[in-house]
């Protein structure tokens, strides 16, 4: 947060790039999906790694965790374009009474996303477990 509000803000706007708050919060986004496809990236490259046999001594696959670095990155970044965009939208387009509410309700609806998300893995599983391939989500 401190790099995007002390260092990139300024930049961009020393270069004549002033963004809107609606493409903040789309440039997050837009990192964010950008993140999930680099995790899926990852994931079948360490499938495939899993295929090959390559394990170490205690089971685990032979990737290193640095392979998690970018993607991670990503979503750091998104976080603070889509978050920072959103509390300023709430603070600038929102009435005064309303700030606080429109804050809750974004925090809401992650915590809904998070439980959704907790919810959809086990039921999945239940779902595929006696398919030809055995479950969907496997254990490693």
């Amino acid at each position: 947060v401190p790099l995007y509000d002390r260092v990139l803000v300024p930049l961009l706007e020393r270069a004549n790039l002033r963004m809107t708050i609606l493409q903040r919060i789309g440039i997050g986004l837009v990192l964010a999906s950008i993140s999930m496809v680099v995790a899926g990236v990852v994931e079948m490259r360490r499938l495939k790694m899993a295929r090959e046999g390559k394990f170490t001594e205690d089971g685990s696959v032979d990737m290193s965790v640095f392979w998690q670095t970018f993607q991670y990155a990503l979503v750091g970044a998104s976080e603070v374009f889509a978050s920072i965009g959103q509390l300023e939208l709430f603070y600038d387009q929102a009435p005064d009474s309303m700030r606080s509410c429109c804050s809750a309700l974004a925090l809401l609806t992650t915590a809904i996303g998070g439980y959704t998300a907790g919810a959809l893995i086990p039921l999945i599983n239940l779902v595929t477990k006696d398919t030809k391939d055995g479950r969907w989500i496997p254990s490693n």
